[in-house]
């Protein structure tokens, strides 16, 4: 009978520890499958065509693409590169993974100019300038390589950070919004704000 209660109390606490898990960190519940999703998403788009400054059906620029395809996964990010490399809820990370956002700078411009999706094996889907379409290139590429700023991940939660999807009702007593009402509409989404720094 010791044996039953000690394990049944054992269970309740991973049960507990999950839970805490999933609720200091929404996204983890998505997992491997919503980092396969992000990848499918986004190869879905090769081919199209690159155009700066575009954010339509027929053409996309690189920091229009990724917002595009988070937006389709449940994650709203800010339009431009600079906004994006700021967001609040995304964070730097060393262990790249599929579904990341890798970064570059000095491109077109100084500082952040670039970004894709990270896809696994080295290879990331962004907007090739050069290419004029949306292509898998390989991170490590002599150009990229020596420009390469860092990858982020949506996985974060801040107070600006907005779940509006059931699995946010696990946020709301550690993380409500402030000062503001949580929106009704039933779509799973996130928003993933611009930070304020300059």
């Amino acid at each position: 009978a010791k044996k039953s209660d000690m394990m049944s109390k054992t269970r309740f606490t991973l049960i507990n520890i999950a839970n805490l898990l999933l609720a200091a960190n929404p996204l983890s519940a998505f997992g491997a499958d919503k980092a396969a999703k992000i990848v499918e998403t986004a190869d879905s788009y090769l081919g199209t065509k690159y155009r700066f400054g575009a954010n339509s059906d027929a053409a996309l620029d690189c920091s229009a693409f990724v917002q595009k395809v988070y937006r389709e996964n449940g994650l709203r990010l800010p339009r431009t590169v600079r906004e994006q490399v700021k967001a609040d809820g995304l964070r730097w990370v060393e262990d790249k993974q599929p579904g990341d956002l890798v970064f570059f700078k000095n491109t077109y411009r100084k500082g952040p100019s670039h970004v894709g999706i990270y896809a696994g094996d080295g290879e990331m889907i962004h907007a090739s300038t050069k290419r004029r379409k949306i292509i898998r290139t390989q991170v490590n590429n002599p150009y990229f390589a020596k420009r390469l700023l860092g990858f982020k991940r949506a996985d974060t939660v801040t107070t600006n950070l907005q779940p509006t999807d059931k699995l946010a009702e696990h946020l709301k007593a550690a993380t409500p919004p402030p000062n503001s009402q949580r929106p009704s509409t039933t779509a799973p989404f996130y928003l993933v704000s611009a930070g304020m720094t300059a």
